[in-house]
């Protein structure tokens, strides 16, 4: 009986924690577990989609037992280029650019590109583009960051990822940038009260609208907002009410 070999070439070994940590639980030898088919885009054979390849999924044999594990994502983990997605922000000069995803995201000051790489169901079309740039008053007065040019801040909402989020640091408030595989997310923590009426002005152009909806507590308790157009309005008088519990982010 041929001896079994452990895995050692590089691009097929277990390096997901998820599956690792399950490896460990069942214990089988990660070792000896090898990548059969990593995330990719589905085929098809005369119309019908041809199984063992999907952005959601990757599946793994045990060597010695030959028994299969995938590892499924919530979240599409390659693009329509098949290229993997990866979800960090890399300086470009005065820019920032977003890895490879489900589409190009860059920002330069204040202001984010959002293009298509691919036609989407909404009727926007690939190469499409918007831009926006978000202005936030206090008692109608205009405030400004500290710097025009972005930070790239820690994951406060899973440390699994790195690199992924860009901050402005306001003052009264932090603008955060975070875009994870598939998904991007442009919003203001506030984490104490700011002491007058908040309103955020979006300013943008394109296919997309790119403005501010709600606010709301760590508790998921809505904050009253007044929506006209592209600007959010939050009066002075709901910041401070007892029940709202800080943080509160503005979306």
């Amino acid at each position: 009986m041929a001896k079994i070999e452990k895995v050692t070439d590089p691009k097929i070994m277990v390096t997901d924690s998820v599956l690792l940590k399950e490896l460990a639980k069942q214990k089988v030898d990660a070792n000896y577990v090898e990548l059969l088919q990593d995330y990719a885009l589905p085929e098809t054979k005369d119309g019908k989609p041809v199984k063992g390849k999907s952005p959601y999924a990757k599946f793994y044999r045990d060597r010695r037992s030959r028994k299969r594990f995938a590892v499924i994502s919530a979240l599409p983990m390659v693009n329509a280029r098949n290229e993997n997605c990866v979800a960090t922000w890399r300086p470009y000069g005065s820019k920032y650019v977003v890895g490879p995803n489900q589409f190009e995201l860059e920002v330069e000051g204040r202001e984010g590109l959002l293009r298509c790489i691919n036609d989407q169901p909404g009727g926007m079309k690939a190469g499409s583009e918007t831009t926006w740039a978000p202005g936030l008053y206090l008692d109608r007065v205009e405030m400004l960051p500290e710097n025009d040019k972005a930070e790239i801040a820690q994951d406060d909402m899973n440390p699994n990822y790195s690199n992924n989020v860009l901050e402005w640091d306001y003052g009264i408030c932090v603008r955060k940038l975070r875009v994870i595989e598939g998904w991007f997310m442009d919003y203001f923590v506030f984490s104490s009260d700011p002491c007058g009426t908040v309103t955020v002005k979006v300013e943008s152009a394109g296919d997309l609208d790119m403005s501010y909806k709600f606010a709301g507590d760590k508790n998921q308790r809505w904050l009253d907002c007044a929506i006209d157009g592209n600007k959010i309005t939050i009066s002075a008088s709901e910041w401070s009410k007892p029940l709202v519990t800080y943080p509160v982010e503005v979306r």
